[in-house]
């Protein structure tokens, strides 16, 4: 039966040598999980805890997340479970008494000194941290902030609430986000000031966008590489051009299948030059039927992260070919290999005003460390000049 939060905070109670709890989803929250955990340990700290991820993540049936992604954990004490989610109360004024009791328990000081990591992707949990409080006044909770990946560094709230609603269906989902985005930031500064906070995330800002953060880099490349694929499988990607698919046509935000006649265009374009061309789906992508007849290998077995199939290899690919993907920059930062963003090559009637305002914050924050080709043949070029 999947955990929920009652239900951690029972184990936690009983078996007082648990000091960390880590939530994640994709095999991109799991990479981070790691390198957090690793950067913890690194520190000083003897960990104990419970990796969680939703549903049907871990292990089978269709798993987003395989165990052996945490074949990095060596020394610490972990074992992986499923996670219900969180139920919120229906009804305004239900809701609005339990974020005031999440308010007034979170801003509890700790009394004690067993200290209890929540690691989360992008934001702190505190719902989560608050029942920790409420039920362990003598812990001392620390949000460990792991990376969501590009979106949590680019979107704006209104953004982030949009692809909530999207991949949620929900107008109150929409509503929910919005609120709680600004909310968040201020927990999140809360606990900063206690000295409660960690931030463990790929990217830190400079300036007006964004950079390596320095402390971090390592501990990602070491969870990548630790991964245990087998090369044979993927020996293909060797000197290809990969297109990492993202989810924006399912959620309405490129219309008229764009995306799809953009993948075929580039994809002639490179296999006239004699290249390669793999298209990687999102993890949370199901329908892959949707990519047949594009003119390139379609990989059907998503579960492994782009980063740890990369290095796996002894040929690294020519570059990466997405929108927005997270796998851009890690393309970079861990394997020196160019990323191209297509951002600029969709029809502007087939892209929704809002993924509009989104690569426009792209652009701004990742110009620095990704190419933008203008057209078809300047990104023809760019991967053929990464031979050279």
């Amino acid at each position: 039966m999947p955990l929920n939060h009652n239900r951690l905070t029972d184990i936690l109670k009983k078996d007082s040598e648990i000091n960390f709890i880590a939530f994640c989803t994709t095999p991109w929250h799991a990479i981070s999980t790691c390198a957090a955990l690793k950067k913890l340990q690194s520190g000083g700290e003897k960990l104990k805890g419970i990796i969680l991820a939703d549903k049907g993540d871990i292990g089978n049936p269709a798993p987003l997340i395989e165990k052996s992604v945490f074949s990095s954990l060596g020394g610490i004490d972990y074992k992986t479970d499923y996670f219900s989610g969180v139920e919120f109360p229906k009804g305004k004024i239900k809701n609005l008494k339990r974020r005031l009791k999440t308010f007034s328990v979170f801003m509890r000081r700790s009394k004690g000194g067993r200290k209890i990591f929540v690691l989360h992707p992008m934001s702190v949990n505190v719902i989560f941290a608050a029942e920790i409080k409420k039920n362990l006044p003598n812990a001392k909770v620390i949000s460990v902030i792991t990376d969501e990946g590009l979106g949590s560094y680019m979107r704006s709230d209104f953004n982030w609430a949009i692809e909530i609603k999207n991949v949620s269906g929900s107008s109150a989902a929409f509503f929910r986000a919005l609120i709680d985005k600004p909310i968040g930031r201020f927990y999140k500064r809360v606990s900063a000031e206690r000295e409660e906070l960690l931030d463990c995330r790929l990217l830190k800002e400079k300036n007006s966008g964004f950079a390596e953060n320095g402390e971090m880099t390592e501990f990602y490349k070491n969870a990548a590489e630790n991964e245990t694929l087998n090369p044979a499988d993927y020996r293909r990607y060797e000197g290809a051009v990969i297109i990492s698919a993202q989810l924006y046509y399912e959620t309405g935000q490129i219309k008229n299948n764009a995306d799809l006649a953009l993948y075929s265009e580039i994809a002639a374009a490179l296999k006239s030059e004699g290249k390669t061309v793999i298209l990687k789906p999102h993890p949370r992508d199901k329908n892959l039927s949707r990519y047949e007849g594009l003119g390139c290998f379609v990989e059907k077995n998503n579960t492994a992260a782009q980063e740890s199939i990369f290095n796996c290899l002894d040929k690294k690919p020519a570059a990466v070919i997405a929108f927005t993907s997270t796998g851009l920059i890690t393309a970079k930062i861990f394997g020196g290999v160019r990323g191209i963003s297509a951002n600029r090559l969709l029809p502007a009637e087939s892209v929704s005003n809002s993924l509009k305002n989104e690569f426009a914050n792209f652009e701004r924050a990742f110009s620095d460390m990704v190419f933008l080709p203008a057209d078809i043949k300047s990104l023809v070029n760019s991967v053929k000049n990464t031979e050279t």
